[in-house]
């Protein structure tokens, strides 16, 4: 039987506050185990105490990140950033010792809740004003590099530290010792950054950091970082006065920025979707979810809706015609729905405010459902319907199933309706879309035109929405997530002939029956051996499978297989995809209108389908 024992310990701060701990003695502990577990237990109860006495009075992580914060943003509204001034030597003495101060908030001295904070400033910190992480690394205890600052922060045997805790954790070090992303943002000039005129390899500064978000498995938090760098970038308002000059005038690249943006928004909440937390379950072992940075993701969504508004909707000039605009949709649509409520709460107050809501409308469908009573009068029902409307037990509008069947009886007719859910459950039903199953098979060919003699490709897929149906088991159907073998490149072109299908599950849009956008994923990453190219990524493809399949009923010739080859995305040479794809619905599928097959990503040309052996094509 175990043994507790009181302990009183006084404060030294404070006279006449004391604390009290209860510790627990085995019956069969020595002296040396009890006296540790005493020192421990007292060591972490003081340790609490000193820091939330220390947060009370404005000591903490929180405070200190303030000044630091005002100062940096002072000179950023300046046009001067943090480069400018480590070379003119005009950071102020108090400001550097904030950031050692603060990044000693990190360490296992502090309780997990203000290391917790102290992760979260130095990521907001370093991401916001390119090139502070340098000023961070000056810290005595800090080492230079990513895994070995974790080790020095983490606590891998608290319990009261969750997975959130620790990827903040490892975020920070990253933060604080990455040195790719952050030099090619930090060293450029402020103006630069948003510029499309001085650029390097025929791309912008903006569209290097969105190709570096692209997600890999082997450097996960380049993403994560590169999303919040993208966010900094756009709360400067000189992109925002580009596509503002295009849009009254003529001109075509800082539309096109806006729209890999919005596209590379529309993923981004996809990753946050509900339907992918199962998906994401099954591939957690290889891959860190992106919804891991939800305030990441909301910040970069917000920097994007709050440029549009305040440059781009101000203007007279109508906006429904620029490349982006069916992009913005989509964007504005996804955050409307409730489920975002929480998680992006920035984004949110943005869609709802009056400008969004002057050009994208939220529409609230009324439904009128008639039940037929049996064995009711006409004025039984009617003062019934009225007694209903006035009583607050029961919502007036009934969409669902009732749970047994009416009757006819002496006895109010409310005893017999029981709605399944509540009212405002099934009017929140009616704002969300319908769903279809669907067949997917795609033929990845080969990658052609690369300007490269050496080196190996490979081919990395993503599903979304994907289901398993265990009443087909003919064949096994592809991971939501996976990779080809890498191919050698031959006269420069590499061939995998790999063919993936799977049963993915589209939404209806409940008001005009279309199906919405679907998308799925491939990225060409290469292995170049010749050349000294660092990009693991030599483009993608970002194509909607609701423009692959035919409409429910069918109203014109099939589309069947559709060949293509399709121009890399986010990619420096001309180098070109080529795909097979034929998407049909499974079973009896709702009425739909399928997509118009768009020319974007645009297709080269159109190619025969390849024969197999059995004469079947593919």
């Amino acid at each position: 039987m175990d043994k507790l024992q009181l302990v009183s310990l006084r404060s030294a701060s404070q006279p006449g506050v004391e604390s009290r701990l209860i510790i627990r003695h085995e019956e069969a502990g020595m002296p040396g185990k009890t006296l540790g577990r005493l020192y421990s237990a007292a060591g972490t109860s003081i340790a609490r105490f000193v820091n939330m006495t220390a947060l009370g009075r404005g000591y903490g992580p929180a405070a200190v990140a303030e000044p630091i914060d005002n100062f940096f943003d002072g000179k950023q509204e300046k046009g001067v950033s943090v480069h400018d001034l480590q070379q003119r030597r005009q950071i102020p003495a108090d400001i550097v010792r904030g950031c050692q101060r603060l990044v000693n908030f990190a360490f296992r001295s502090e309780t997990p809740q203000t290391q917790l904070t102290a992760f979260k400033k130095i990521i907001a910190l370093s991401t916001r004003f390119p090139g502070l992480n340098t000023i961070f690394s000056q810290n005595d205890n800090v080492v230079s590099t990513a895994n070995g600052l974790f080790r020095l922060w983490d606590r891998p045997e608290d319990t009261a530290c969750d997975a959130r805790w620790h990827f903040m954790c490892e975020f920070a070090a990253y933060c604080v010792t990455e040195r790719s992303i952050s030099a090619l943002i930090g060293r450029q000039a402020l103006s630069a950054l948003s510029s499309a005129v001085d650029v390097s390899s025929g791309l912008s500064v903006i569209e290097h950091v969105l190709n570096a978000s692209e997600y890999d498995a082997q450097i996960p938090f380049d993403s994560h970082l590169s999303i919040r760098y993208l966010a900094s970038i756009l709360r400067l308002k000189g992109f925002w006065q580009y596509l503002q000059s295009e849009v009254e005038g003529e001109g075509h690249i800082y539309s096109g920025i806006a729209d890999k943006l919005l596209r590379r928004a529309i993923f981004l909440l996809q990753d946050l979707g509900s339907d992918n937390d199962a998906e994401a379950a099954e591939t957690a072992t290889s891959f860190v979810p992106l919804c891991l940075d939800e305030e990441g993701v909301d910040l970069y969504c917000g920097s994007i809706l709050r440029g549009l508004r305040t440059h781009v909707f101000s203007i007279p000039s109508s906006v429904a015609n620029q490349l982006w605009y069916r992009n913005l949709v989509e964007v504005v649509t996804a955050i409307r729905q409730l489920e975002w409520a929480t998680r992006l709460p920035v984004s949110r107050q943005l869609v709802l405010d009056d400008i969004y809501e002057r050009h994208f409308p939220f529409r609230m469908k009324e439904v009128e459902v008639i039940v037929e009573l049996l064995g009711v009068t006409t004025e039984q029902a009617e003062q019934e319907t009225h007694t209903d409307a006035e009583s607050d037990s029961l919502d007036p509008v009934i969409d669902s199933e009732f749970s047994g069947p009416v009757h006819s009886s002496g006895l109010p007719l409310t005893e017999y309706i029981r709605p399944t859910s509540t009212g405002l459950a099934a009017q929140l039903r009616q704002l969300l879309p319908r769903r279809a199953l669907f067949r997917v098979r795609i033929h990845i060919h080969q990658v052609s035109n690369v300007p490269y003699e050496d080196g190996e490709l490979a081919a990395r897929w993503k599903f979304k929405n994907t289901r398993k149906i265990t009443e087909f088991n003919d064949e096994e159907p592809a991971s939501p997530r996976g990779q080809t073998l890498w191919r050698p490149l031959h006269d420069y072109s590499a061939a995998w002939d790999h063919q993936l299908w799977a049963y993915v599950q589209m939404s209806i849009d409940r008001n005009s029956h279309e199906l919405v956008q679907h998308p799925f994923k491939l990225s060409i990453l290469q292995r170049v051996l010749n050349g000294a190219n660092r990009d693991p990524v030599l483009g993608a493809l970002d194509l909607d499978l609701a423009e692959y399949t035919d409409s429910n009923p069918q109203s014109g010739p099939a589309k069947g297989i559709i060949n293509r080859r399709y121009l890399l995305n986010y990619s420096k040479t001309n180098a070109l995809a080529q795909l097979s794809i034929h998407v049909e619905p499974v079973g009896q599928a709702p009425q739909f209108i399928a997509r118009r097959l768009a020319g974007f990503p645009p297709p080269i040309e159109n190619f025969p389908p390849e024969v197999s052996d059995d004469g079947i094509n593919i």
